[in-house]
């Protein structure tokens, strides 16, 4: 029964999305059309055939827009909203349309692919152009909390150390960058201590944009030191670094502390008890 009334609702659900007055596409994590329904096969004048199994650069005006459109997807946290572009038919004709969509992943926290929801462009009435300025000022508040919430701090004369927790979106780290060179000019730091402890998502977007910081950090004149990165990350990381032999990676945020004491010059010693000492 259990099983049958999971078919029924498969089904139904299948049939609305079939039915939409929205034109919906869905892809793998390739970028592979994976389902399309009847206004989509519409909005591009193609039959179904025509879209399953094919890229989904195929609806858009070009690469660029297509790569566009997923790029603001990760910019605002893996879902967007009335984002503006132009989808191309079978015919050559560019339609204005507004895309929502969002990321999918699956049980492991993995990108599995997408799905969008393509609407023809109209005009903003003017009670949604407000709204729009709201959600738009808003947006820009939660953003710049969302920076002032990662932990940055300097422990000591010359040592910088930055917490990146898992709300760190591949957007901000671009501004933290540039936070760490301004506190680096400021101090003269010469060790930035990057605690990766609660970065657990295998995002590639995040990896390469984290790779791009150390890289900066490293050119800048300092040395940059990583504690507590996770194993999936980690996997993600190493094809996009390259050279790794003027890196230090340690599991815990005592050793790399250590190791950046060592780099200012200090040692640790670690005083003996003894009895009557």
């Amino acid at each position: 029964m259990a099983r049958q009334l999971s078919s029924q609702r498969g089904g139904y659900l299948e049939a609305l999305l079939i039915g939409s007055p929205l034109a919906i596409l869905a892809t793998n994590a390739d970028g592979v059309i994976t389902f399309a329904n009847n206004e989509a096969c519409k909005m591009t004048e193609r039959e179904m055939r025509e879209l399953v199994g094919e890229s989904i650069v195929i609806v858009y005006e070009n690469l660029d827009a297509a790569r566009e459109t997923n790029r603001q997807i990760y910019i605002h946290g893996g879902s967007l909203r009335d984002h503006e572009t132009h989808c191309k038919t079978k015919s050559g004709k560019l339609v204005k349309v507004r895309v929502s969509a969002a990321h999918l992943k699956d049980s492991g926290g993995n990108f599995a692919g997408a799905v969008g929801f393509f609407e023809t462009y109209r005009p903003w009435t003017d009670a949604e152009a407000k709204s729009r300025i709201l959600i738009s000022q808003l947006q820009a508040k939660l953003d710049e909390y969302k920076n002032i919430t990662v932990p940055f701090f300097e422990l000591l004369p010359g040592l910088v150390m930055v917490m990146l927790g898992p709300q760190v979106e591949p957007g901000n780290l671009e501004r933290i960058t540039n936070s760490i060179l301004q506190k680096m000019k400021a101090n003269k730091s010469k060790v930035v201590l990057i605690d990766l402890n609660n970065i657990s998502a295998a995002d590639g977007i995040l990896a390469g944009q984290l790779c791009k910081m150390i890289r900066t950090i490293n050119l800048s004149g300092s040395k940059c030191i990583m504690a507590g990165i996770q194993p999936d990350f980690a996997q993600v990381m190493e094809p996009l670094i390259g050279d790794i032999s003027y890196l230090k990676f340690f599991g815990s945020v005592d050793q790399a502390l250590e190791a950046s004491l060592e780099v200012l010059g200090f040692h640790l010693c670690r005083k003996d008890k003894t009895p009557g000492g």
